[in-house]
């Protein structure tokens, strides 16, 4: 016999608050998760970087477009505190009449998690081993102010383009205070190292506002010049303040809309997955399991199955079937007169006491007695 499915009442006063709660009679305050990803990719808000990492294992997948540029990003959390990304974006009408096609790496390393009085802090390297067209290096700090999040940051290279000042780190070496010049689509896949931390630096910031669990509001101060994209593409770049919206989608993509440098509309769309979460139904959402099916006293001594030629083929037929109807899948199953081991898989809940307990239910309605 099968189980049957349950259906779950709400009775006493305490039940209905529970009910009013779950119905959405009560707004929880909004709390952050994941960062947003930027234009390059990487944890930040449009041009700019932020300081919290992504979760461990996330990896992510983002299209980011403004003007005549397009960037492609694969990134991926390696550690909780490491992450890396492979990026490749096209820039219309780059290198004379021709379009230009870029490949870079970034590296990111979260220096400091964030604490109760202490930001996040990261340290980024950019196109370290590309072109260097989009090379730039810097150090970031973020704090959450519960909705709020406030970024700060300081950086070379590109980042160090616009607003520039004297190297601080030039008090350790005058080598410091200068970078070597980057020719434009130079060799892919070399180490710049002795271009990192040299020449201008600069100040970048912005703050990032949970209007809810999905929608994020953003602005930010960029350090970039765009000199580059200026002198062959005829970018115009007004003004330093870039603003947008993000929102958030439960299956992990996100689509944001921005206003950029005073002149520029961009839009950037990622998708983030993680194959250490279980993927599937949350406890209080899913159906009710099937009831307990007891059984009479006297019906353990009925041993007859056990004569049954094809008793275990359909006790094992009828338990996977059953399994299946909790999204749980029988791997193995051994059985005897008074004894039954069971293996299963379990790709629905997340928690493994969730479907452990799904799986006796089941078996209360199929196993002999």
């Amino acid at each position: 016999m099968r189980g049957r499915c349950g259906q779950s009442c709400c009775r006493g006063i305490g039940a209905a608050v529970l009910c009013f709660v779950a119905a959405g009679g009560v707004t929880a305050e909004p709390t952050w998760t994941r960062p947003t990803l930027n234009l390059y990719g990487v944890p930040g808000i449009w041009d700019m970087p932020t300081a919290h990492p992504m979760l461990d294992a996330d990896a992510s997948f983002t299209i980011g477009g403004l003007d005549q540029t397009q960037r492609n990003t694969f990134h991926f959390q390696i550690t909780p505190r490491l992450s890396g990304t492979f990026r490749y974006a096209f820039i219309d009408n780059f290198i004379g009449s021709g379009n230009f096609y870029d490949r870079s790496f970034d590296l990111l390393y979260t220096l400091q998690e964030e604490t109760a009085r202490g930001p996040a802090i990261t340290l980024g390297l950019q196109d370290f081993g590309g072109t260097g067209v989009y090379a730039g290096e810097y150090i970031v700090a973020t704090k959450t102010f519960g909705r709020l999040r406030a970024t700060g940051g300081i950086g070379w290279g590109r980042f160090g383009s616009a607003g520039g000042f004297d190297n601080p780190l030039g008090v350790l070496s005058d080598r410091l205070r200068t970078r070597p010049a980057q020719p434009v689509g130079g060799q892919t896949g070399r180490l710049d190292a002795d271009h990192w931390f040299r020449g201008d630096a600069a100040f970048f910031g912005g703050v990032q506002y949970l209007a809810s669990d999905h929608l994020i509001l953003s602005a930010e101060m960029s350090s970039d010049a765009y000199d580059l994209e200026t002198a062959r593409i005829g970018f115009d770049r007004r003004s330093a303040l870039n603003f947008g919206a993000t929102y958030r989608f439960d299956n992990g993509a996100t689509i944001g809309a921005g206003y950029l440098y005073g002149d520029t509309l961009a839009l950037n769309l990622s998708f983030t997955v993680n194959p250490k979460a279980r993927t599937g139904l949350t406890g209080g959402t899913d159906t009710a399991p099937p009831l307990v099916q007891p059984r009479a006293p006297s019906a353990v001594r009925d041993l007859g199955w056990t004569e049954q030629p094809d008793g275990r083929d359909i006790l094992t037929l009828n338990i996977r079937d059953g399994f299946a109807d909790q999204g749980l899948r029988l791997g193995a199953l051994r059985v005897d007169a008074t004894r039954v081991t069971i293996h299963l898989r379990n790709p629905t809940y997340h928690s493994p006491a969730q479907a452990i307990g799904r799986a006796a239910r089941v078996l209360t309605a199929l196993l002999p007695a």
